[in-house]
């Protein structure tokens, strides 16, 4: 709605838009109280719109993807953006559009998701698979950055790269499989994670349950359990229109709050998926 009300109005600036809102904005069943306030929270996600009104004016880069959904070498910024249903590519504007729903719906789930994980003390993401599991591994993606932050061994050769870790033939180390060697962290043909065999446990858990590097935990662990998945990587270094939202039902939270999420997932106008990342 506030891009529909930006590219018709009389503004030049997101900001100018922001102004000139009521306090009080109802739009279909939601009432907004502070609109502008909450427009605000997301400019940075919108100002590609004033080039798309104005293509005079300088190009307003957005911040990037999260990296999650960014394949080794994909700029996301610049990524074309298809639409599955079509196989055609979006427009500028279809693609402006769903980059900024992808940025704002991923920049509210951080939020909402620090405001559940926090209190709960639940360590299911810091942990492997249980001995009687049938997943053999847990996978937590990195920056390469983050990799320097745990005590675990690190493994960057030509056969990671080239592989990644759910092959068909899964990598061997000493001719054992990967998983079957202890947690240890890889960059992988797919980028750099962290992975925790069956009763391991990450390095940065401490045994009363806490995080030993909290205020530098890794990008991941910030929003663990309700992704954006409104974009997608694709191959050809695409990203796919896929409108959805990710829930994991690994977490206590989603469980409980399954109608919430729901309800969530309708008022955001995307799909909602829920998967386990546990076996």
């Amino acid at each position: 709605m506030a891009v529909m009300l930006f590219l018709a109005g009389p503004y030049q600036h997101i900001e100018e838009l922001a102004a000139d809102l009521p306090d009080e904005l109802e739009i279909s069943s939601i009432t907004y109280h502070a609109a502008a306030n909450s427009l605000t929270a997301n400019i940075k996600h919108l100002k590609i719109f004033e080039t798309i009104k104005e293509p005079s004016l300088p190009a307003q880069q957005s911040e990037a993807l999260p990296h999650l959904l960014d394949p080794p070498g994909l700029n996301t910024s610049d990524a074309t953006v298809t639409m599955p249903e079509t196989g055609n590519d979006a427009d500028v504007f279809e693609a402006a559009l769903a980059r900024a729903k992808h940025r704002i719906i991923d920049q509210e789930l951080e939020e909402i998701n620090s405001a559940l994980c926090g209190p709960c003390g639940c360590t299911l993401c810091c942990t492997g698979p249980s001995e009687d599991a049938s997943q053999e591994f847990f996978e937590i993606p990195l920056f390469p950055e983050e990799t320097e932050r745990f005590d675990l061994e690190i493994i960057d050769t030509e056969k990671t790269r080239a592989t990644t870790p759910y092959a068909d033939n899964p990598l061997l180390q000493d001719k054992t499989p990967f998983f079957q060697r202890g947690p240890a962290i890889y960059r992988w043909q797919t980028g750099w994670s962290m992975i925790l065999t069956r009763g391991s446990r990450c390095p940065a858990l401490s045994s009363s349950g806490a995080c030993s590097i909290y205020t530098k935990r890794p990008v991941v662990c910030r929003k663990p359990q309700i992704f954006s998945a409104i974009l997608q990587p694709e191959q050809g270094g695409k990203l796919a229109f896929r409108n959805r939202l990710l829930a994991v039902t690994d977490c206590p939270y989603v469980r409980a709050l399954d109608r919430q999420i729901t309800s969530y997932a309708a008022l955001c106008e995307a799909d909602l998926l829920l998967k386990a990342n546990k076996a």
